[in-house]
């Protein structure tokens, strides 16, 4: 190549160039650098989990099981305690984004108390211990060991010169917080395993504490007992200070308040919950005016002058575990009131009038389906408060909702396949029909006996199939909401329906251990699989195959025209999918994770890690993104993209185009999927040679009538005849296989259905190479116009084909997929 010799104002380009290219070089690694550095956030701003693209909902305010509560004494920041995350997570009170997570528990956080300077950040925890934080980076300052067991409560004196703490070893312990030793310790004796809650007095001279038979007070100096309030009712773990000191509130088993003199210990007034709930939590507002309880669900305020209730509210005990909330803290300055519990949720509140400061857009409970629409547009979730949501798929911005069941929850939600209807399933035997466009409800329906626990409709959207736990399967006409027959095989409630693809089969799922398919036309049963601990079905596209998932750990495949069982893949297995085009299935993995096999070897291609266990899987209508609910309490829900990146197209050489198809029919399935995709990105090349390898199957004119004659002679008089017929069909595998199951539709002899049958069973068939089978899928997920023009060719051969057939089933699944993508 000629060298270029000329300059420019002097410079000698040919001197200079390295530098440029160098520099160049360094600017895009720091361009290069910096996009890593710049992590996928969601709507809100908050980063995404590595992978996922989209988040519906927030994780604002978000906690696993929020324990305890405490505002800084500015009121700037509120600090939250995770039983289950073990750590301590500040909070922007105004946004309710987190500012700031101290990790370094070694078991879940019971308690976080603010130093009174709003220096330092104390917490207790089951692991034994006490730590001291700085808020400001998160980072521990140190460590105070001495409690033999579980940490309950941590609590600082007015002065920040005195931490206490109380713990499952009986003991109330002083420490400094300036070296982490401990001043003293004194025990409490306690008649019950309730926690010792504590509090010190305004002055810094006593400490209070509550356990379950009295209320004791301590002398901080002398670190002798002063005095007790016995009384007959169960105290609990709350127990509060006036600000003026002069009064200790308590709360009581039987849903009481009580006041008590602190000089005294007489009890100067009680007063009672409207419900017989024990009220765990008691708090004063600033003022000393109002005085705040927290029994069950239900949150009271309370005039402490003359102990009449001034306001009330409830959350919706539907997105409480175990209905409770755990903790409430007053601002600083009176004007919120914050509450937590065993929503995973921390709210605000106005104390003026009780409503909820809401900065928390999304999910108000715990979600628990979600369903994409047909044309991969919009999303739709339900949660266990009875709230159907509408998101837009792409922003994970909320668009919209349905009335749906308030204060009953939803256990399954299904998008009719024409986009126009959505159904809703749940307790009381009840199932709803919704317009997901004005949100409104269409009709309702009754008559299971017990709750819904999954929706299916027909392929042609006029038909729902609906599973219970009643033990019946009910299908009903979606226009008028009537009830056309009755599926009731099973023995014990059902727990999951699949209608196939095709509308030929209902699949239902049951605790007799059974999965059955029946026909819909008739209501009859056509065959049942034995099949333990199944919760959820999931048909392929082509309607061969049943997947199943089980609490047993395990995934398997059916093959639908003969009910036996074709392949078992481990893992957790509560929840399946299959994607859009057949090729692969998501389940649930080992060690909380979504895992993509391969389905035509059960190989594992990649896994995706996630937060805790999967009960809900769902590939979107184009087959690269998927979302699942992750978790019991999960409130919000992430869309990953598959592949996890996106792809950069690429030019392939002829090495490395028979390099790949020779990977393509790997049997790692990992390596062939990576060859797959790098077919897709090099798609300019990997079409005409794709076209090249993969000529459409040829008619053979003599094989309809062979077929005929040989399933004819399994039921031939002479023994030979039949065995001789049995190996011809055996040599024909899958070219024999259409024939072979349309044949056991029709009227036939026991012997003659035995060796059909016997000829299905068999799990090795001689047909379409994986090789060739994954080449289909390159071209169907490449989809442009010469990929179209390429399955056309090939589904253009023998009807009889399985090749012909499956590049026909790709061809019509991506054709729909063309017409619905958005222009």
């Amino acid at each position: 190549m000629p060298v270029c010799r000329f300059s420019y104002i002097g410079i000698n380009i040919r001197s200079v160039l390295p530098v440029v290219l160098t520099l160049l070089v360094i600017a895009c690694a720091r361009a290069d650098d910096k996009a890593k550095k710049s992590p996928a956030v969601d709507l809100y701003g908050d980063p995404l989990p590595e992978g996922a693209i989209v988040r519906l909902g927030t994780v604002r305010f978000r906690q696993k099981t929020v324990h305890r509560i405490a505002w800084s004494p500015d009121g700037s920041v509120l600090a939250s305690s995770g039983y289950y995350d073990e750590t301590i997570r500040l909070w922007n009170p105004k946004t309710g984004k987190e500012i700031q997570t101290c990790s370094g528990h070694k078991d879940g956080v019971s308690d976080v108390a603010w130093s009174p300077d709003g220096k330092s950040l104390a917490s207790a925890s089951y692991d034994g211990t006490v730590r001291l934080w700085d808020p400001s980076t998160g980072k521990e300052i140190r460590s105070c060991s001495g409690h033999k067991k579980d940490v309950y409560h941590v609590a600082w004196s007015p002065d920040s010169k005195t931490l206490t703490s109380t713990g499952a070893d009986d003991t109330i312990r002083l420490w400094d917080p300036t070296t982490g030793k401990e001043i003293r310790s004194f025990r409490v004796e306690r008649k019950s395993e309730l926690d010792l809650s504590i509090a010190w007095s305004p002055d810094c001279k006593t400490v209070a504490c509550a356990n379950s038979d009295a209320v004791r007070l301590w002398d901080m100096a002398s670190g002798k007992e002063i005095r007790s309030f016995p009384g007959d009712d169960f105290f609990h773990c709350g127990i509060a200070w006036s600000p003026d000191g002069k009064t200790l509130a308590t709360g009581g088993h039987g849903g009481k308040i009580y006041l008590w003199d602190a000089t005294t210990g007489k009890e100067t007034r009680s007063f009672s919950a409207a419900k017989d709930y024990p009220v765990w939590q008691i708090a004063w507002a600033p003022d000393g005016k109002t005085l705040a309880t927290a029994s069950g669900e239900t949150i009271c305020l309370w005039d402490p002058a003359t102990g009449k209730e001034t306001r009330s509210w409830s959350l919706d005990e539907h997105i409480l575990d175990e209905h409770t909330i755990d903790h409430l803290a007053w601002s600083p300055d009176g004007k919120i009131l914050a509450s937590a519990g065993g929503d995973h949720s921390i709210h605000l509140w106005d104390p003026a009038t009780g409503k909820e400061i809401d900065l928390r857009p999304g999910h108000g409970s715990r979600v628990t389906y979600v369903t994409w629409s047909p044309d991969g547009t919009t999303l739709a979730s339900a949660t266990f408060g009875g709230k159907i949501h509408l998101w837009d798929a792409a922003t994970g911005k909320q668009i919209g909702s349905c009335a749906g069941t308030p204060g009953h929850y939803i256990s399954s939600l299904a998008w009719s396949p024409d986009g126009k209807t959505l159904a809703s399933g749940g307790c009381i035997g009840e199932f709803h029909l919704w317009d997901p466009v004005i949100g409104e409800e269409i009709h309702s329906c009754s008559g299971h006996e017990r709750d819904v626990c999954d929706i299916s409709w027909s392929p042609d959207s006029k038909t729902l199939a609906t599973a219970s736990g009643d033990g019946t399967v009910r299908l009903r006409d979606a226009a008028t909401g009537k009830e056309i027959r009755i599926l009731s095989e099973h023995r014990g409630g059902v727990g999951s329906v699949a209608w196939s693809p095709d509308g030929n089969i209902v699949a239902s799922a049951g605790k007799d251990d059974t999965i059955r398919l029946s026909d819909p036309t008739t209501g009859k049963e056509i065959r049942s699989c034995p099949a333990a601990s199944v919760c959820n079905l999931a048909w392929s596209p082509d309607s061969l195959i049943l997947a199943s998932a089980g609490t047993d750990g395990t995934t398997r495949l059916w093959d639908a025209a003969t009910g036996n069982e074709t392949r078992s893949c481990c893992g957790r297995g509560n929840a399946v999918a299959w994607s859009p085009d057949g090729r692969t299935l998501a389940t649930e993995g080992k060690d909380h994770s979504i895992c993509l096999l391969d389905s035509a070897t059960g190989n594992e291609i990649r896994s995706i890690a996630v937060e805790n266990k999967v009960r809900h899987i769902a590939f979107a209508p184009d087959g690269r993104r998927l979302i699942a609910i992750t978790h019991q309490q999960c409130q919000d829900l992430l869309i990953w993209e598959v592949p996890p990146l996106p792809l950069d197209k690429c030019e392939l050489g002829k090495s490395d185009l028979a390099s790949l198809w020779a990977d393509l029919g790997a049997e790692d399935a990992a390596k062939a999927d990576a060859a797959l995709w790098t077919l897709v990105a090099g798609s300019e090349q990997a079409v005409t040679f794709i076209k090249e390898q993969i000529p459409a199957a040829t008619p053979d004119p003599k094989l309809s009538k062979k077929l005929t004659k040989l399933i004819a002679d399994l039921d031939d008089d002479e023994f030979e005849v039949r065995e001789m017929a049995s190996a011809e069909l055996a040599k024909l595998g899958l070219w024999a296989e259409p024939g072979l199951k349309k044949a056991l539709g029709a009227a036939l002899s026991v012997e003659a259905r035995r060796r059909i049958e016997a000829l299905l069973e068999k799990s090795e068939w001689p047909g379409v190479p994986l090789q060739t089978w994954r080449a289909l899928a390159v071209l169907e997920r490449t989809g442009n116009d010469d990929a179209l023009k390429v399955l056309k060719a090939i589904s253009a051969g023998d009807k009889q084909a399985r090749l012909t057939q499956e590049a026909g089933a790709a061809l019509e699944r991506l054709t729909k997929l063309r017409a619905e993508k958005p222009k």
